[in-house]
């Protein structure tokens, strides 16, 4: 039998357990901080979705018109397969972002309080409201991917001779770009996105069904590729004007990404009026040529702007959102504006 003498260390097992109540602390400050990190989660996965479903359609642009311009007799349903990989993995990052943030959800509730930490969001004004209109987001997907399939099956039965109608996938065309519209309108975050593309596509399907049998490329098509130039327009005047009103908060990175995403909006606008000039034109097959060309310059155009954010969320997420430095601003404008009205 082992003695042990009074000098000795005791073994693991023998020490008195104040040792490890005082590991308690730290423990939860190293939780809690875990589950403040998933903080932004939800919104950043919900910025993830929306720019996977522009990529995914900027390359179906270039598809679409390589295709025709080759004159290729490749299936529809395979030219369209950027669009159904996008529309697929922009489902899955919103339903993951309804989960994302729940840590730091049951973080808050736990404390009994709307917010943890002074930069965090508040799961009542921020977390919650952006779950919610995930769930419309969710649902107006759903009508997209409805629409591009009935839209898909017209041009597959077009190839093959066979007996089609635009109608149905113009309606749900129309109503998925409705529900976007309204988003736009009803909340500001990122509103112009919304409200412009929406109200193109409500236009450009009601012009497709009033041309009925007259594609976009053809020569009386060009009414509906108006609207998509008008809002190109719209997004170019949202980027700039926000540009010069958070110009003081942003990093130089920052600024040389929306510089050069604003030249790429001329550029797609640019692009997108001569094409339909040339159609306008009516200068038959070299033409349509044409205008083929530029639609692919205009999908490779959509996937650049689609990077660009995509940088310029990452940078946000590593110094803050401009919001919230602009408010930061804002607040030490108004502390320094304080002693000087006293003085005075």
């Amino acid at each position: 039998e082992r003695h042990w003498c009074s000098g000795c260390r005791q073994p693991m097992d023998l020490e008195p357990d104040s040792s490890r109540e005082s590991l308690l602390p730290d423990d939860e400050e190293l939780v809690e901080d875990r589950q403040e990190r998933t903080a932004y989660r939800t919104r950043r996965f919900l910025v993830a979705a929306r720019l996977a479903f522009i990529f995914s359609h900027g390359v179906l642009l270039v598809s679409v018109s390589v295709a025709l311009l080759w004159e290729a007799s490749a299936s529809w349903w395979l030219v369209f397969t950027p669009v159904w990989l996008g529309d697929a993995v922009c489902a899955v990052l919103i339903v993951t972002s309804w989960f994302a943030s729940c840590p730091y959800v049951k973080l808050c509730l736990g404390k009994g309080e709307a917010r943890s930490g002074d930069y965090n969001p508040s799961i009542l004004t921020e977390v919650m409201p952006d779950v919610v209109l995930s769930f419309l987001g969710f649902f107006a997907l759903g009508f997209f991917v409805v629409a591009e399939l009935l839209f898909c099956g017209y041009l597959s039965r077009a190839q093959n001779g066979e007996p089609r109608t635009l109608v149905p996938s113009a309606a749900v065309f129309i109503i998925a770009s409705g529900l976007t519209f309204c988003r736009g309108v009803m909340i500001r975050a990122h509103g112009a996105l919304f409200v412009c593309f929406g109200g193109a596509g409500i236009l450009s399907s009601t012009a497709a069904l009033a041309l009925t049998g007259i594609g976009p490329l053809d020569t009386s098509g060009w009414p509906i590729l108006v609207p998509w130039c008008l809002a190109v327009a719209g997004l170019w005047l949202a980027a700039a004007r926000r540009f010069l009103r958070c110009r003081c908060v942003l990093k130089r990175e920052e600024r040389l990404l929306r510089s050069i995403e604003q030249v790429v909006l001329l550029m797609v606008l640019a692009i997108a009026v001569q094409a339909i000039a040339v159609l306008t034109l009516g200068w038959g097959a070299s033409g349509r040529q044409a205008a083929l060309g530029a639609t692919s310059a205009i999908g490779a155009g959509t996937c650049i702007l689609s990077l660009l954010r995509a940088r310029m969320a990452i940078l946000e997420t590593k110094i803050g959102s401009v919001e919230e430095r602009m408010i930061a601003e804002m607040a030490s404008a108004r502390g320094m504006l304080g002693p000087i009205s006293y003085a005075l």
